[in-house]
C-alpha cells in the first residue's frame, strides 16, 4: 500500500484544479482478472479562502465547501477524483493518501 502526500495550489480556473486521484483498476495476475482498489484520502485547506471540492468541472455553486482550517476525510474508489476551484483568490489544499 503506497501513501502520497502533497500541496496543490487551486485556482479559479474553469473545470477545477486536480487535487488527488484513485488508481485506475490493475489487473491481478494471481486472479485472472482485475483487483479493485480503494484510496483514503484526507484533504486540508490552509489557506484563507474557501475550496469548493468535486468531481472535474466543478464550480463555486456545485461544488461541497472546504473551510479555511478544516480537514475532510473521504475514500476514493476506482477511477475517481476529487478537484477543487476557489472563487477568486488561490488557495492551497494538502492531501494525505493511502491505498495502491
Amino acid at each position: 500500500m503506497a501513501t502520497t502526500a502533497g500541496q496543490v495550489a487551486v485556482t479559479s480556473a474553469a473545470g477545477g484544479t486536480l487535487i488527488v486521484a484513485a488508481p485506475n483498476a490493475n489487473y491481478g495476475q494471481e486472479q485472472g482478472g482485475y483487483l479493485l482498489s480503494n484510496r483514503d484520502v484526507a484533504l486540508s485547506n490552509s489557506s484563507g479562502a474557501i475550496v469548493y471540492l468535486g468531481p472535474q468541472g466543478v464550480t463555486t455553486s456545485t461544488g461541497y465547501p472546504l473551510a479555511t482550517s478544516t480537514t475532510l476525510k473521504i475514500q476514493l474508489h476506482i477511477d475517481e477524483a476529487i478537484y477543487g476551484i476557489v472563487a477568486s483568490t488561490g488557495s492551497t489544499v494538502s492531501f494525505l493518501a493511502s491505498g495502491s
